[in-house]
């Protein structure tokens, strides 16, 4: 109802209408939209389940201005493949998401500082990483701000769709096709 008060409402879209607004609709932000997001997501859910739609999502979302995709992400940042990175590298770019163009500093480092923490603690209670792994990654938890992506002087930018192809081997057509083939008609 906000929305139609003229109130403008941020971080409402679950992980899969955020994927439905990124590989099928317009980054316009109008209610027509919104409500097409939530029908497409509707879709996704029942055809590819939350699993794959995760996988899809950390392979296209947005991780810094023209970063694309988690492989990309690690590519930019740490200048190794995705698969190489250590806990705390990881954890490091769970805390950019959630604001992947904002600057790294006051309110926005505190919360990427604090989100690394948890990130680590999941990882650790969920047994994704031992013990020694989380205590070495929690004691290197800090200010962000002290990471500072490389220069990008003499790169191109990813495309979207380049890094769908590079990530997770796939395009929007491939894509598309196998939400069609998910379910049966």
């Amino acid at each position: 109802m906000q929305y139609l008060r003229g109130v403008r409402l941020t971080g409402g879209s679950t992980i899969t209408q955020q994927l439905a607004r990124n590989l099928l609709l317009s980054p316009e932000r109008n209610l027509i939209r919104k409500v097409k997001e939530r029908l497409i997501a509707r879709e996704l859910e029942q055809r590819l389940g939350k699993r794959r739609i995760l996988e899809i999502y950390l392979n296209v979302v947005e991780w810094g201005e023209d970063v694309w995709g988690a492989e990309s992400a690690a590519r930019f940042y740490f200048r190794k493949s995705s698969k190489r990175l250590t806990a705390f590298e990881s954890a490091y770019l769970a805390s950019v998401l959630p604001a992947p163009r904002v600057e790294l500093r006051d309110a926005n480092q505190a919360r990427a500082t604090k989100l690394q923490g948890r990130v680590l603690d999941e990882l650790y209670l969920s047994g994704l990483i031992q013990a020694s792994d989380w205590k070495e990654a929690r004691t290197r938890v800090e200010p962000a701000r002290i990471f500072h992506p490389p220069s990008r002087e003499n790169e191109a930018p990813l495309p979207l769709e380049d890094a769908l192809n590079q990530s997770c081997g796939a395009t929007r057509a491939r894509i598309e096709i196998e939400i069609k083939r998910a379910r049966p008609s």
